[in-house]
């Protein structure tokens, strides 16, 4: 045990050593567009992305394919760069011993192209295998994106781990709120919606936050006898026309319940309150369909795109602006869209790891790949390998 602890000791020590001297000669670095962007001299890359099956979480597997899908039509057809993406499938209910589990990692070991592995799965069995990889082709950069595996041990297994976290979320709205007007906050929600913990944790920050700023706080408690999702959107439009007609349209609207957010987004257009959030992380897929916006499937995930015709659509159709909030990305896909950015950056420009340590190496790698402002936030001091990743609210 103290020989563990004597080797956990000194690799904190040596990376905090490495963040501590990136964070002072980085920013010069940083800035360089060249670094960050595509080059002939470029080296080829091949990127292993690991999701699970689509009836364990379809999002990500939607997002794993598609991403897999316009990686290699821009290398191949357009010839931006010379890289691609083989979108692996773990089988359902995988085990320590699951054979067709070896069988993907058996393949991502004799594939001799192959040097970065990006996993994104609920399997905690998985890291097994990643170890096994890992002392076989140390070529390979390994990155996790949103496992479910404990940091500590994603911290020791891969190079590098990402993963999306509400840290603050009750103060990025409320002090958003203040910022653009909003009077008062007004909160609904049922009694079950407050017995998640989550929501109880977010409605006890906007109390502590709302006393500070000088902002009255609302709790509305829906009536138990409305149980479908109608009645629930019934009750708080109408709900809402009243606390309008009470308290002008200078009040911000939040619900804890997703249900709410389509109420929430059509009223908003007619009546002009403010929300600086909704229930779900990114509102975008919503707010195209609501406000006329054909959705293109290859740019699905594609959230500057998106963010930036339902802005247009909003101040111009509507003359409204600056009333409505959302995350600028899912923050779960954003994570795994991200991890294959980096990755191809690292292996196709020939970065040390250490590069990737540097928060602000990152956030100017997700502007100018993916045009998303993020913050990076190291989740334990000196452990430059494990980031929170956090998008940005984008202001309609």
């Amino acid at each position: 045990m103290k020989k563990i602890l004597k080797k956990i000791s000194l690799y904190t020590l040596i990376t905090s050593l490495i963040a501590t001297s990136l964070v002072g000669c980085g920013k010069k670095n940083v800035t360089n567009k060249e670094l960050l962007e595509n080059s002939k001299k470029d080296d080829k890359v091949s990127i292993s992305l690991i999701t699970d099956e689509a009836s364990s979480d379809y999002d990500v597997f939607d997002l794993a394919k598609q991403q897999a899908k316009q990686f290699n039509f821009k290398s191949k057809k357009i010839g931006e760069f010379d890289g691609k993406i083989k979108h692996y499938v773990l089988p359902q209910n995988t085990g320590v011993d699951n054979t067709k589990l070896r069988s993907v990692f058996d393949d991502i070991k004799k594939d001799k192209e192959c040097n970065v592995l990006v996993v994104s799965s609920k399997s905690k069995e998985i890291d097994k295998y990643v170890e096994e990889l890992k002392k076989e082709r140390k070529d390979i950069l390994k990155i996790s994106a949103n496992s479910k595996e404990s940091p500590k041990k994603l911290i020791t297994t891969y190079d590098l781990n990402f993963v999306s976290e509400d840290l603050n979320r009750a103060k990025k709205i409320i002090e958003l709120a203040k910022s653009l007007g909003a009077e008062k906050m007004i909160c609904f929600a049922s009694k079950d919606d407050m017995k998640n913990k989550k929501n109880e944790g977010i409605y006890k920050s906007f109390e502590e936050l709302s006393k500070k700023l000088e902002m009255e706080l609302i709790l509305d408690i829906i009536p138990e006898n409305y149980k479908n999702v109608y009645q629930l959107q019934a009750y708080v439009s109408n709900k809402i026309d009243d606390y309008i007609r009470k308290y002008g349209k200078d009040i911000n609207i939040y619900t804890f319940n997703p249900s709410l957010d389509e109420v929430l987004a059509t009223k908003i257009i007619k009546d002009g309150f403010i929300v600086t959030e909704f229930s779900q992380k990114n509102i975008n897929r919503l707010l195209m369909n609501l406000y006329g916006l054909k959705e293109i499937s290859r740019q699905k995930y594609n959230y500057i795109l998106q963010d930036s015709q339902i802005s247009n659509v909003i101040s111009v159709n509507y003359n409204l602006e600056k009333r409505i909030s959302s995350y600028s990305a899912n923050p779960e896909l954003y994570t795994i869209l991200f991890s294959c950015e980096l990755g191809y950056v690292m292996k196709a420009k020939k970065l040390p790891i250490e590069k990737a340590y540097n928060s602000f190496f990152l956030e100017n790698l997700s502007k100018i790949k993916l045009g998303i402002q993020s913050g990076f936030i190291n989740k334990y001091k000196g452990i430059g390998n494990y980031k929170i990743v956090q998008p940005d609210q984008y202001l309609y």
